[in-house]
C-alpha cells in the first residue's frame, strides 16, 4: 500500500528562500535517485512567510523510511539547512482510493458477511 506523507516545514524568519532552493534541489535528488519515491510536491503557503508544505508519495512504508532515515539527499538537506529549520512534522497517511478499494466490502473476492465472523462461530 502506498505511503504520503503531508509535511509542515518551519523556518527561521527570513530564510524560506535560501530553504525553498535546498529542498528543491532535494527534491529532484529523490525523484531521481529513490525508485521509491512516486511523487514530491514542494507548497509556498500564501499567508505564512515561515512554512513550507510537502506531500510526498511512496511505494510503501518502507520506501518512506529509506528515504527519511537511510536516504542520501535527506541527509545531504539536513546538513544544507538543518540550522535554518525551526520544525518538521508530518502526517502519515494511506490513499484513500486504496484503503477503501482494500476494504472487505470492497472486495471482488469477499462474500457478505464473511469477514463479520469467523467461520464456525455464533454471532451471538
Amino acid at each position: 500500500m502506498k505511503h504520503a506523507v503531508i509535511g509542515t516545514l518551519e523556518v527561521k524568519p527570513g530564510t524560506r528562500d535560501e530553504v525553498l532552493r535546498a529542498v528543491l534541489a532535494h527534491r529532484e535528488r529523490s525523484l531521481r535517485d529513490e525508485p521509491g519515491t512516486l511523487q514530491f510536491e514542494v507548497l509556498i503557503p500564501n499567508k505564512d512567510e515561515n512554512k513550507i508544505l510537502l506531500f510526498e508519495l511512496y511505494t510503501d512504508t518502507a520506501a518512506f523510511e529509506a528515504h527519511f532515515h537511510h536516504g542520501a539527499s535527506m541527509a545531504q538537506a539536513k546538513k544544507e539547512i538543518g540550522h535554518l529549520m525551526v520544525s518538521l512534522t508530518g502526517v502519515h497517511s494511506t490513499l484513500a482510493v486504496e484503503h477503501h478499494r482494500l476494504s472487505p466490502a470492497r472486495r471482488v473476492d469477499a462474500k457478505p458477511g464473511a469477514d463479520d465472523v469467523p467461520a464456525g462461530s455464533s454471532s451471538r
